[in-house]
Parts: C-alpha cells; sequence; structure tokens
C-alpha cells in the first residue's frame, strides 16, 4: 500500500492525553519514513466527515488515533463514500481511548512501534460490521456502523456516567468504578428481543449486549468467542439481576467466566430487533447514540482493516 496516508487524530481522546502524545507520535511516523497528513477532530462526529473527504481526496491508507469512538466515527464516514474505497485502501487503527477494546479482539497493541511495523509490513483483514437503526434524543430515526458492540441497560448507563467524568484513571479503573456507580441507580427493564424473526424473551432483564468483538469497559471479556469475521452477531443477555448479585460477578465478567451463572443467556443471529417500553440507552463502541426500538444487522466482511 504506497502513497499517502491520512491521519485523523483526537486530540481530545484518553481524557486529553491523545493530543499531548501525538507531537511525539507524529516526529517518530517522520523519522519511519511514512508519508501521511494530519487532520484533527474539532466536534463530535468531525470523524465522520473527515474521513469522507479523505476518500474523496484519493487516500488509499487512514489511520484514526483516538479511542473505539473515533474508530467508529472515521468507519462511518468512510462507509458514506464506500463507492471512492479503492481495492487497495485499509483502515489502520492507532487506539489511544479509554478502553483500546476493538484492538484486543483485533489482536493488535497500541504501541508506537507496532503501528508503524503494520503500516509498512501489515496484511489486510476483511471485518464485519453491526449496522443498528434506532431513535434519536430528538425522536427521530437513525442508523449507524459499530465496530465492535452494541451495549444497552447497565452497560450503556455506564458508558453514559464515564463519559461525563474525568477519565485519568485509565480503562480498568475508570470502568469499574463506572459499573459500581450505576448499579446504585439502574433499574432493569422490560425487553423484547428478537433474532432472525425468533422472539426470544420478553422479560424484565438487567442487560443485552450484540457483539462482534469480546471486550467493553477496558477489558471486560463480556462475549468470549465472539468473533470479527464469521458473519453473526453474539448476543449476550444478563438476566434479572439484583445488584449485589452484579457486583459479585463482575470479576467473573472481566475474565469471561461469567457465562455459565443461570441468569446469563448466549444466542447468534443475523438480524435483531429489540424493544422496551422504558427509555433504554444504546452505547455503540463507547458512545452513547440513541434509545430503543432498534434494529440489528450484520454487514459481511465490510470493512478493511490493517493487521500485523
Amino acid at each position: 500500500m504506497q502513497g499517502k496516508m491520512m491521519v485523523i487524530v483526537n486530540p481530545v481522546s484518553a481524557n486529553n492525553r491523545t493530543g499531548k502524545l501525538w507531537p511525539g507520535y507524529q516526529e517518530r511516523l517522520k523519522q519511519a519514513g511514512i508519508e501521511f497528513e494530519t487532520v484533527y477532530t474539532e466536534y463530535p462526529r468531525h470523524a465522520m466527515s473527515l474521513a469522507a473527504e479523505g476518500l474523496a481526496k484519493g487516500f488509499e491508507r487512514m489511520m484514526a488515533v483516538g479511542g473505539d469512538g473515533t474508530a467508529n466515527e472515521v468507519i462511518n464516514g468512510l462507509l458514506k463514500r464506500e463507492d471512492l474505497m479503492t481495492p487497495q485502501f485499509g483502515l489502520i487503527i492507532f487506539s489511544q481511548g479509554t478502553g483500546c477494546d476493538y484492538i484486543k479482539s483485533l489482536g493488535i497493541s497500541n504501541q508506537l512501534e507496532d503501528i508503524i511495523k503494520i503500516i509498512k509490513e501489515g496484511t489486510t483483514r476483511l471485518v464485519d460490521l453491526g449496522l443498528v437503526t434506532y431513535v434519536t434524543q430528538e425522536s427521530k430515526e437513525e442508523s449507524r456502523y459499530f465496530i465492535n458492540l452494541a451495549n444497552l441497560g447497565i452497560g450503556a448507563e455506564t458508558v453514559y456516567l464515564v463519559n461525563k467524568s474525568a477519565k485519568f484513571l485509565g480503562g480498568f479503573w475508570t470502568y469499574l468504578f463506572g459499573v459500581l456507580r450505576a448499579v446504585f441507580t439502574y433499574h432493569n427493564k422490560q425487553v423484547k428481543l428478537v433474532i432472525d424473526d425468533h422472539q426470544i424473551l420478553n422479560e424484565k432483564i438487567n442487560s443485552v449486549m450484540v457483539a462482534k468483538g469480546e471486550y467493553i469497559g477496558g477489558g471486560i471479556k463480556i462475549a468470549p468467542g465472539s468473533r470479527l469475521d464469521n458473519g453473526k452477531f453474539k448476543l449476550i443477555v444478563l438476566g434479572n439481576f439484583g445488584k449485589l448479585e452484579i457486583i459479585a460477578n463482575l470479576a467473573k465478567a472481566y475474565r469471561g467466566l461469567h457465562l455459565s451463572h443461570p441468569k446469563v443467556s448466549q444466542f447468534w443471529g443475523s438480524r435483531v430487533s429489540l424493544e422496551s417500553s422504558e427509555k433504554m440507552m444504546i452505547e455503540l463502541d463507547g458512545e452513547i447514540v440513541g434509545f430503543l426500538p432498534a434494529c440489528f444487522e450484520i454487514k459481511i466482511k465490510r470493512l478493511p482493516i490493517r493487521i500485523a
């Protein structure tokens, strides 16, 4: 993959740490002989328009520098101009956010020297995307792609609290404290779940995860065995857990050992719909985007990502 690369940097990710570190990273990339043009996000969803503009300018390589939310925006921008994506195109994810969850499933690191190697010598992997249609705060219907995981329930409430607070503790502790705060404010909700046209449940539950990646919350292995390129979502349903039950099982969830719990269910599917009579937030790749009702569909091997 020859030619110049566009680098989209979210300077405020990781509690503004990315913006402070980027000048040093930029200098090292230049020393490595990599040609690139840097652009900075200035407001929410700005990375979407920057990515679309990059394709229009003919860039065949693009690097997202920020958290999973930044990568999500870049991907949504790319898919808006998918007609301009050449067979040589490849996305590099230089994860610098609070959680860095997607790269754990992708099998790459967030160390600069490893990223340089990927840029110079990496191969391309085609991964699936999820596409979800949901309701916005303004009661309008909207659709958005996601790469890692959609989270509904206590996990979304946790992200809402985390994103309103400082993240100086790093991913693990930031999300852990967020979960503990959410436990005492969140209440379980009545949810109807349909997978591939079959109703699975209509009952009070704690959470639903619609996953492509395995990890959330800075390393919680919530969907063990989920794959990025098998054409299916893995769904994890946390049943009618009590508050103390959630706290007692957190350690198991971090290690991916929670699936044996009698109140945890797992399913596979390519089309998913979720409804609730109560207001229920949707979190995609670390960002709150809207509310139920929502419909999810898989887009098989839709995105070329550079890996080691």
